[in-house]
């Protein structure tokens, strides 16, 4: 028997060979266990993995998209816009109690810049990034992940005119190229920016029973079941113009198809797009959409905070495909609100607002601005400007005066009741309140026929 000529700590004398014969003669040297052998082997393997460079797949099985490296967050929060940041002075315009003064030397390079200020604050989508070892090993399913939504533009593009550049935001708005921006546009592009304004506006504004009743059974006439109580615009194109913070839809509801916000105020898009809509920041008299896009256009509370009204009217007429519908409201008649006399003092005594109650003197002043032709007696709309504009469009022209607080009857000739201090201002200027011309707004529902 061969005995070892090393003695082991206990005295007792050791083989050359231990019970596992051949393990313990390894590269690292006697005397290390199976566990420890194990353990460096396993470390040395993990350091050559990291040594070598990651695999990426060819450029034919994947396309390469860089991500920016940022913590924005996944979900934008209108909210968290800060009123505070919107100055009058940034515009050009100087708020006061009345009336709002136009500075025409600042407004192309202070808009400019306020607008370029605001689009940056605007924090990118970005979804957060895994590496080979940090990614989990995902468990079975046998259905499919559903896919993600289609990005704003494929949604916009096919509607779009081919000649037409817009520049997409990182909150996924288009932009379309503004050829004239006027004292009026910049009024409505501000009191519907501001995100403490817009939020109110939204949540009070065009939300009565009434007024949900009137346009849902305007709406209804898209329905070729004249008995369907469905939504009319479901499954349909619709394009809403001046959707501000997104009332309209928001009071209605329903499934379009589409559903194409135009405003001039980004802040107004903003919030919009929240709930839906498909945001398009554009000057309404030169839409930079095509012609009979749309089996509705809607333009609720529009026409009267624009410049022209009978061009925006136009272009409205223009994306309404044939058998399609144009509906408008709420745009101020002008008969009605020719007051003279004893009728004018009347209308203008205007109670003055107590601390803490109603809107503040700069939120009205603002508001009042964007009214472009509703500031003083005697503006608004004709009524014999629809079919002037419409009829050589091919529309079967129908209009419902009213004075607001009036459903469905509005169609039955219902036109409801003014207030008082309207009806008695109306009297001594010399109008009959009950009569059509003394009603406050106008309601168009025209079906283009060819």
């Amino acid at each position: 028997m061969l005995t070892s000529s090393n003695s082991n700590p206990s005295g007792n004398a050791s083989s050359g060979h231990s019970p596992n014969d051949g393990l313990d003669d390894n590269p690292f040297g006697h005397g290390m266990s199976i566990a420890d052998l194990a353990k460096q082997i396993a470390d040395q393997a993990n350091e050559e993995t990291a040594d070598e460079p990651a695999i990426q797949k060819s450029d034919a099985s994947e396309p390469k998209i860089s991500q920016p490296q940022n913590d924005a967050p996944s979900t934008y929060d209108p909210s968290a816009y800060d009123p505070s940041t919107y100055d009058p002075s940034t515009y050009g315009l100087t708020a006061t109690s009345d009336a709002v003064a136009y500075d025409e030397t600042a407004i192309a390079a202070a808009y400019a810049a306020a607008f370029d200020a605001e689009i940056s604050e605007v924090q990118e989508i970005v979804q957060p990034q895994s590496t080979p070892h940090s990614q989990a090993i995902p468990a079975f399913s046998s259905t499919f992940p559903p896919e993600p939504p289609p990005h704003a533009s494929e949604r916009l593009l096919p509607y779009l005119n081919p000649d037409t550049v817009v520049q997409w935001d990182p909150a996924e708005i288009a932009i379309a190229p503004l050829p004239v921006y006027s004292q009026g546009m910049l009024a409505n592009a501000y009191f519907f920016g501001n995100p403490r304004w817009n939020k109110k506006y939204l949540e009070e504004e065009h939300r009565g029973s009434a007024f949900c009743d009137r346009w849902h059974h305007a709406l209804r006439r898209l329905n070729d079941d004249p008995f369907d109580m469905s939504s009319g615009w479901d499954n349909k194109v619709v394009v809403d113009l001046g959707c501000g913070p997104g009332n309209l839809f928001q009071t209605l509801g329903g499934t379009p198809a589409t559903l194409i916000g135009v405003d001039i105020s980004y802040g107004a898009l903003r919030r919009a797009q929240q709930l839906g809509y498909t945001a398009l920041l554009a000057d309404a008299h030169h839409l930079p959409l095509q012609s009979g896009i749309a089996d509705v256009v809607v333009a609720n509370a529009l026409l009267h905070h624009c410049d022209d009204m009978a061009r925006v009217l136009a272009e409205a007429a223009r994306l309404v495909k044939p058998g399609g519908y144009l509906i408008t409201d709420l745009d101020p008649q002008r008969s009605a609100w020719d007051r003279r006399g004893w009728g004018l003092w009347i209308q203008q005594i205007k109670l003055p607002n107590l601390p803490g109650l109603g809107d503040s003197v700069e939120e009205q002043a603002w508001r009042i601005a964007t009214e472009v032709h509703n500031r003083q007696p005697g503006v608004g709309i004709e009524a014999s400007l629809y079919s002037q504009i419409l009829t050589p469009w091919g529309f079967d022209v129908q209009l419902y005066p009213h004075n607001h607080h009036v459903g469905a009857e509005v169609f039955l000739g219902e036109k409801g009741r003014s207030p008082l201090k309207t009806r008695l201002s109306q009297r001594l200027s010399g109008l009959d309140p009950a009569g059509a011309e003394a009603a406050q707004s106008i309601m168009c529902v025209a079906r283009r026929t060819a």
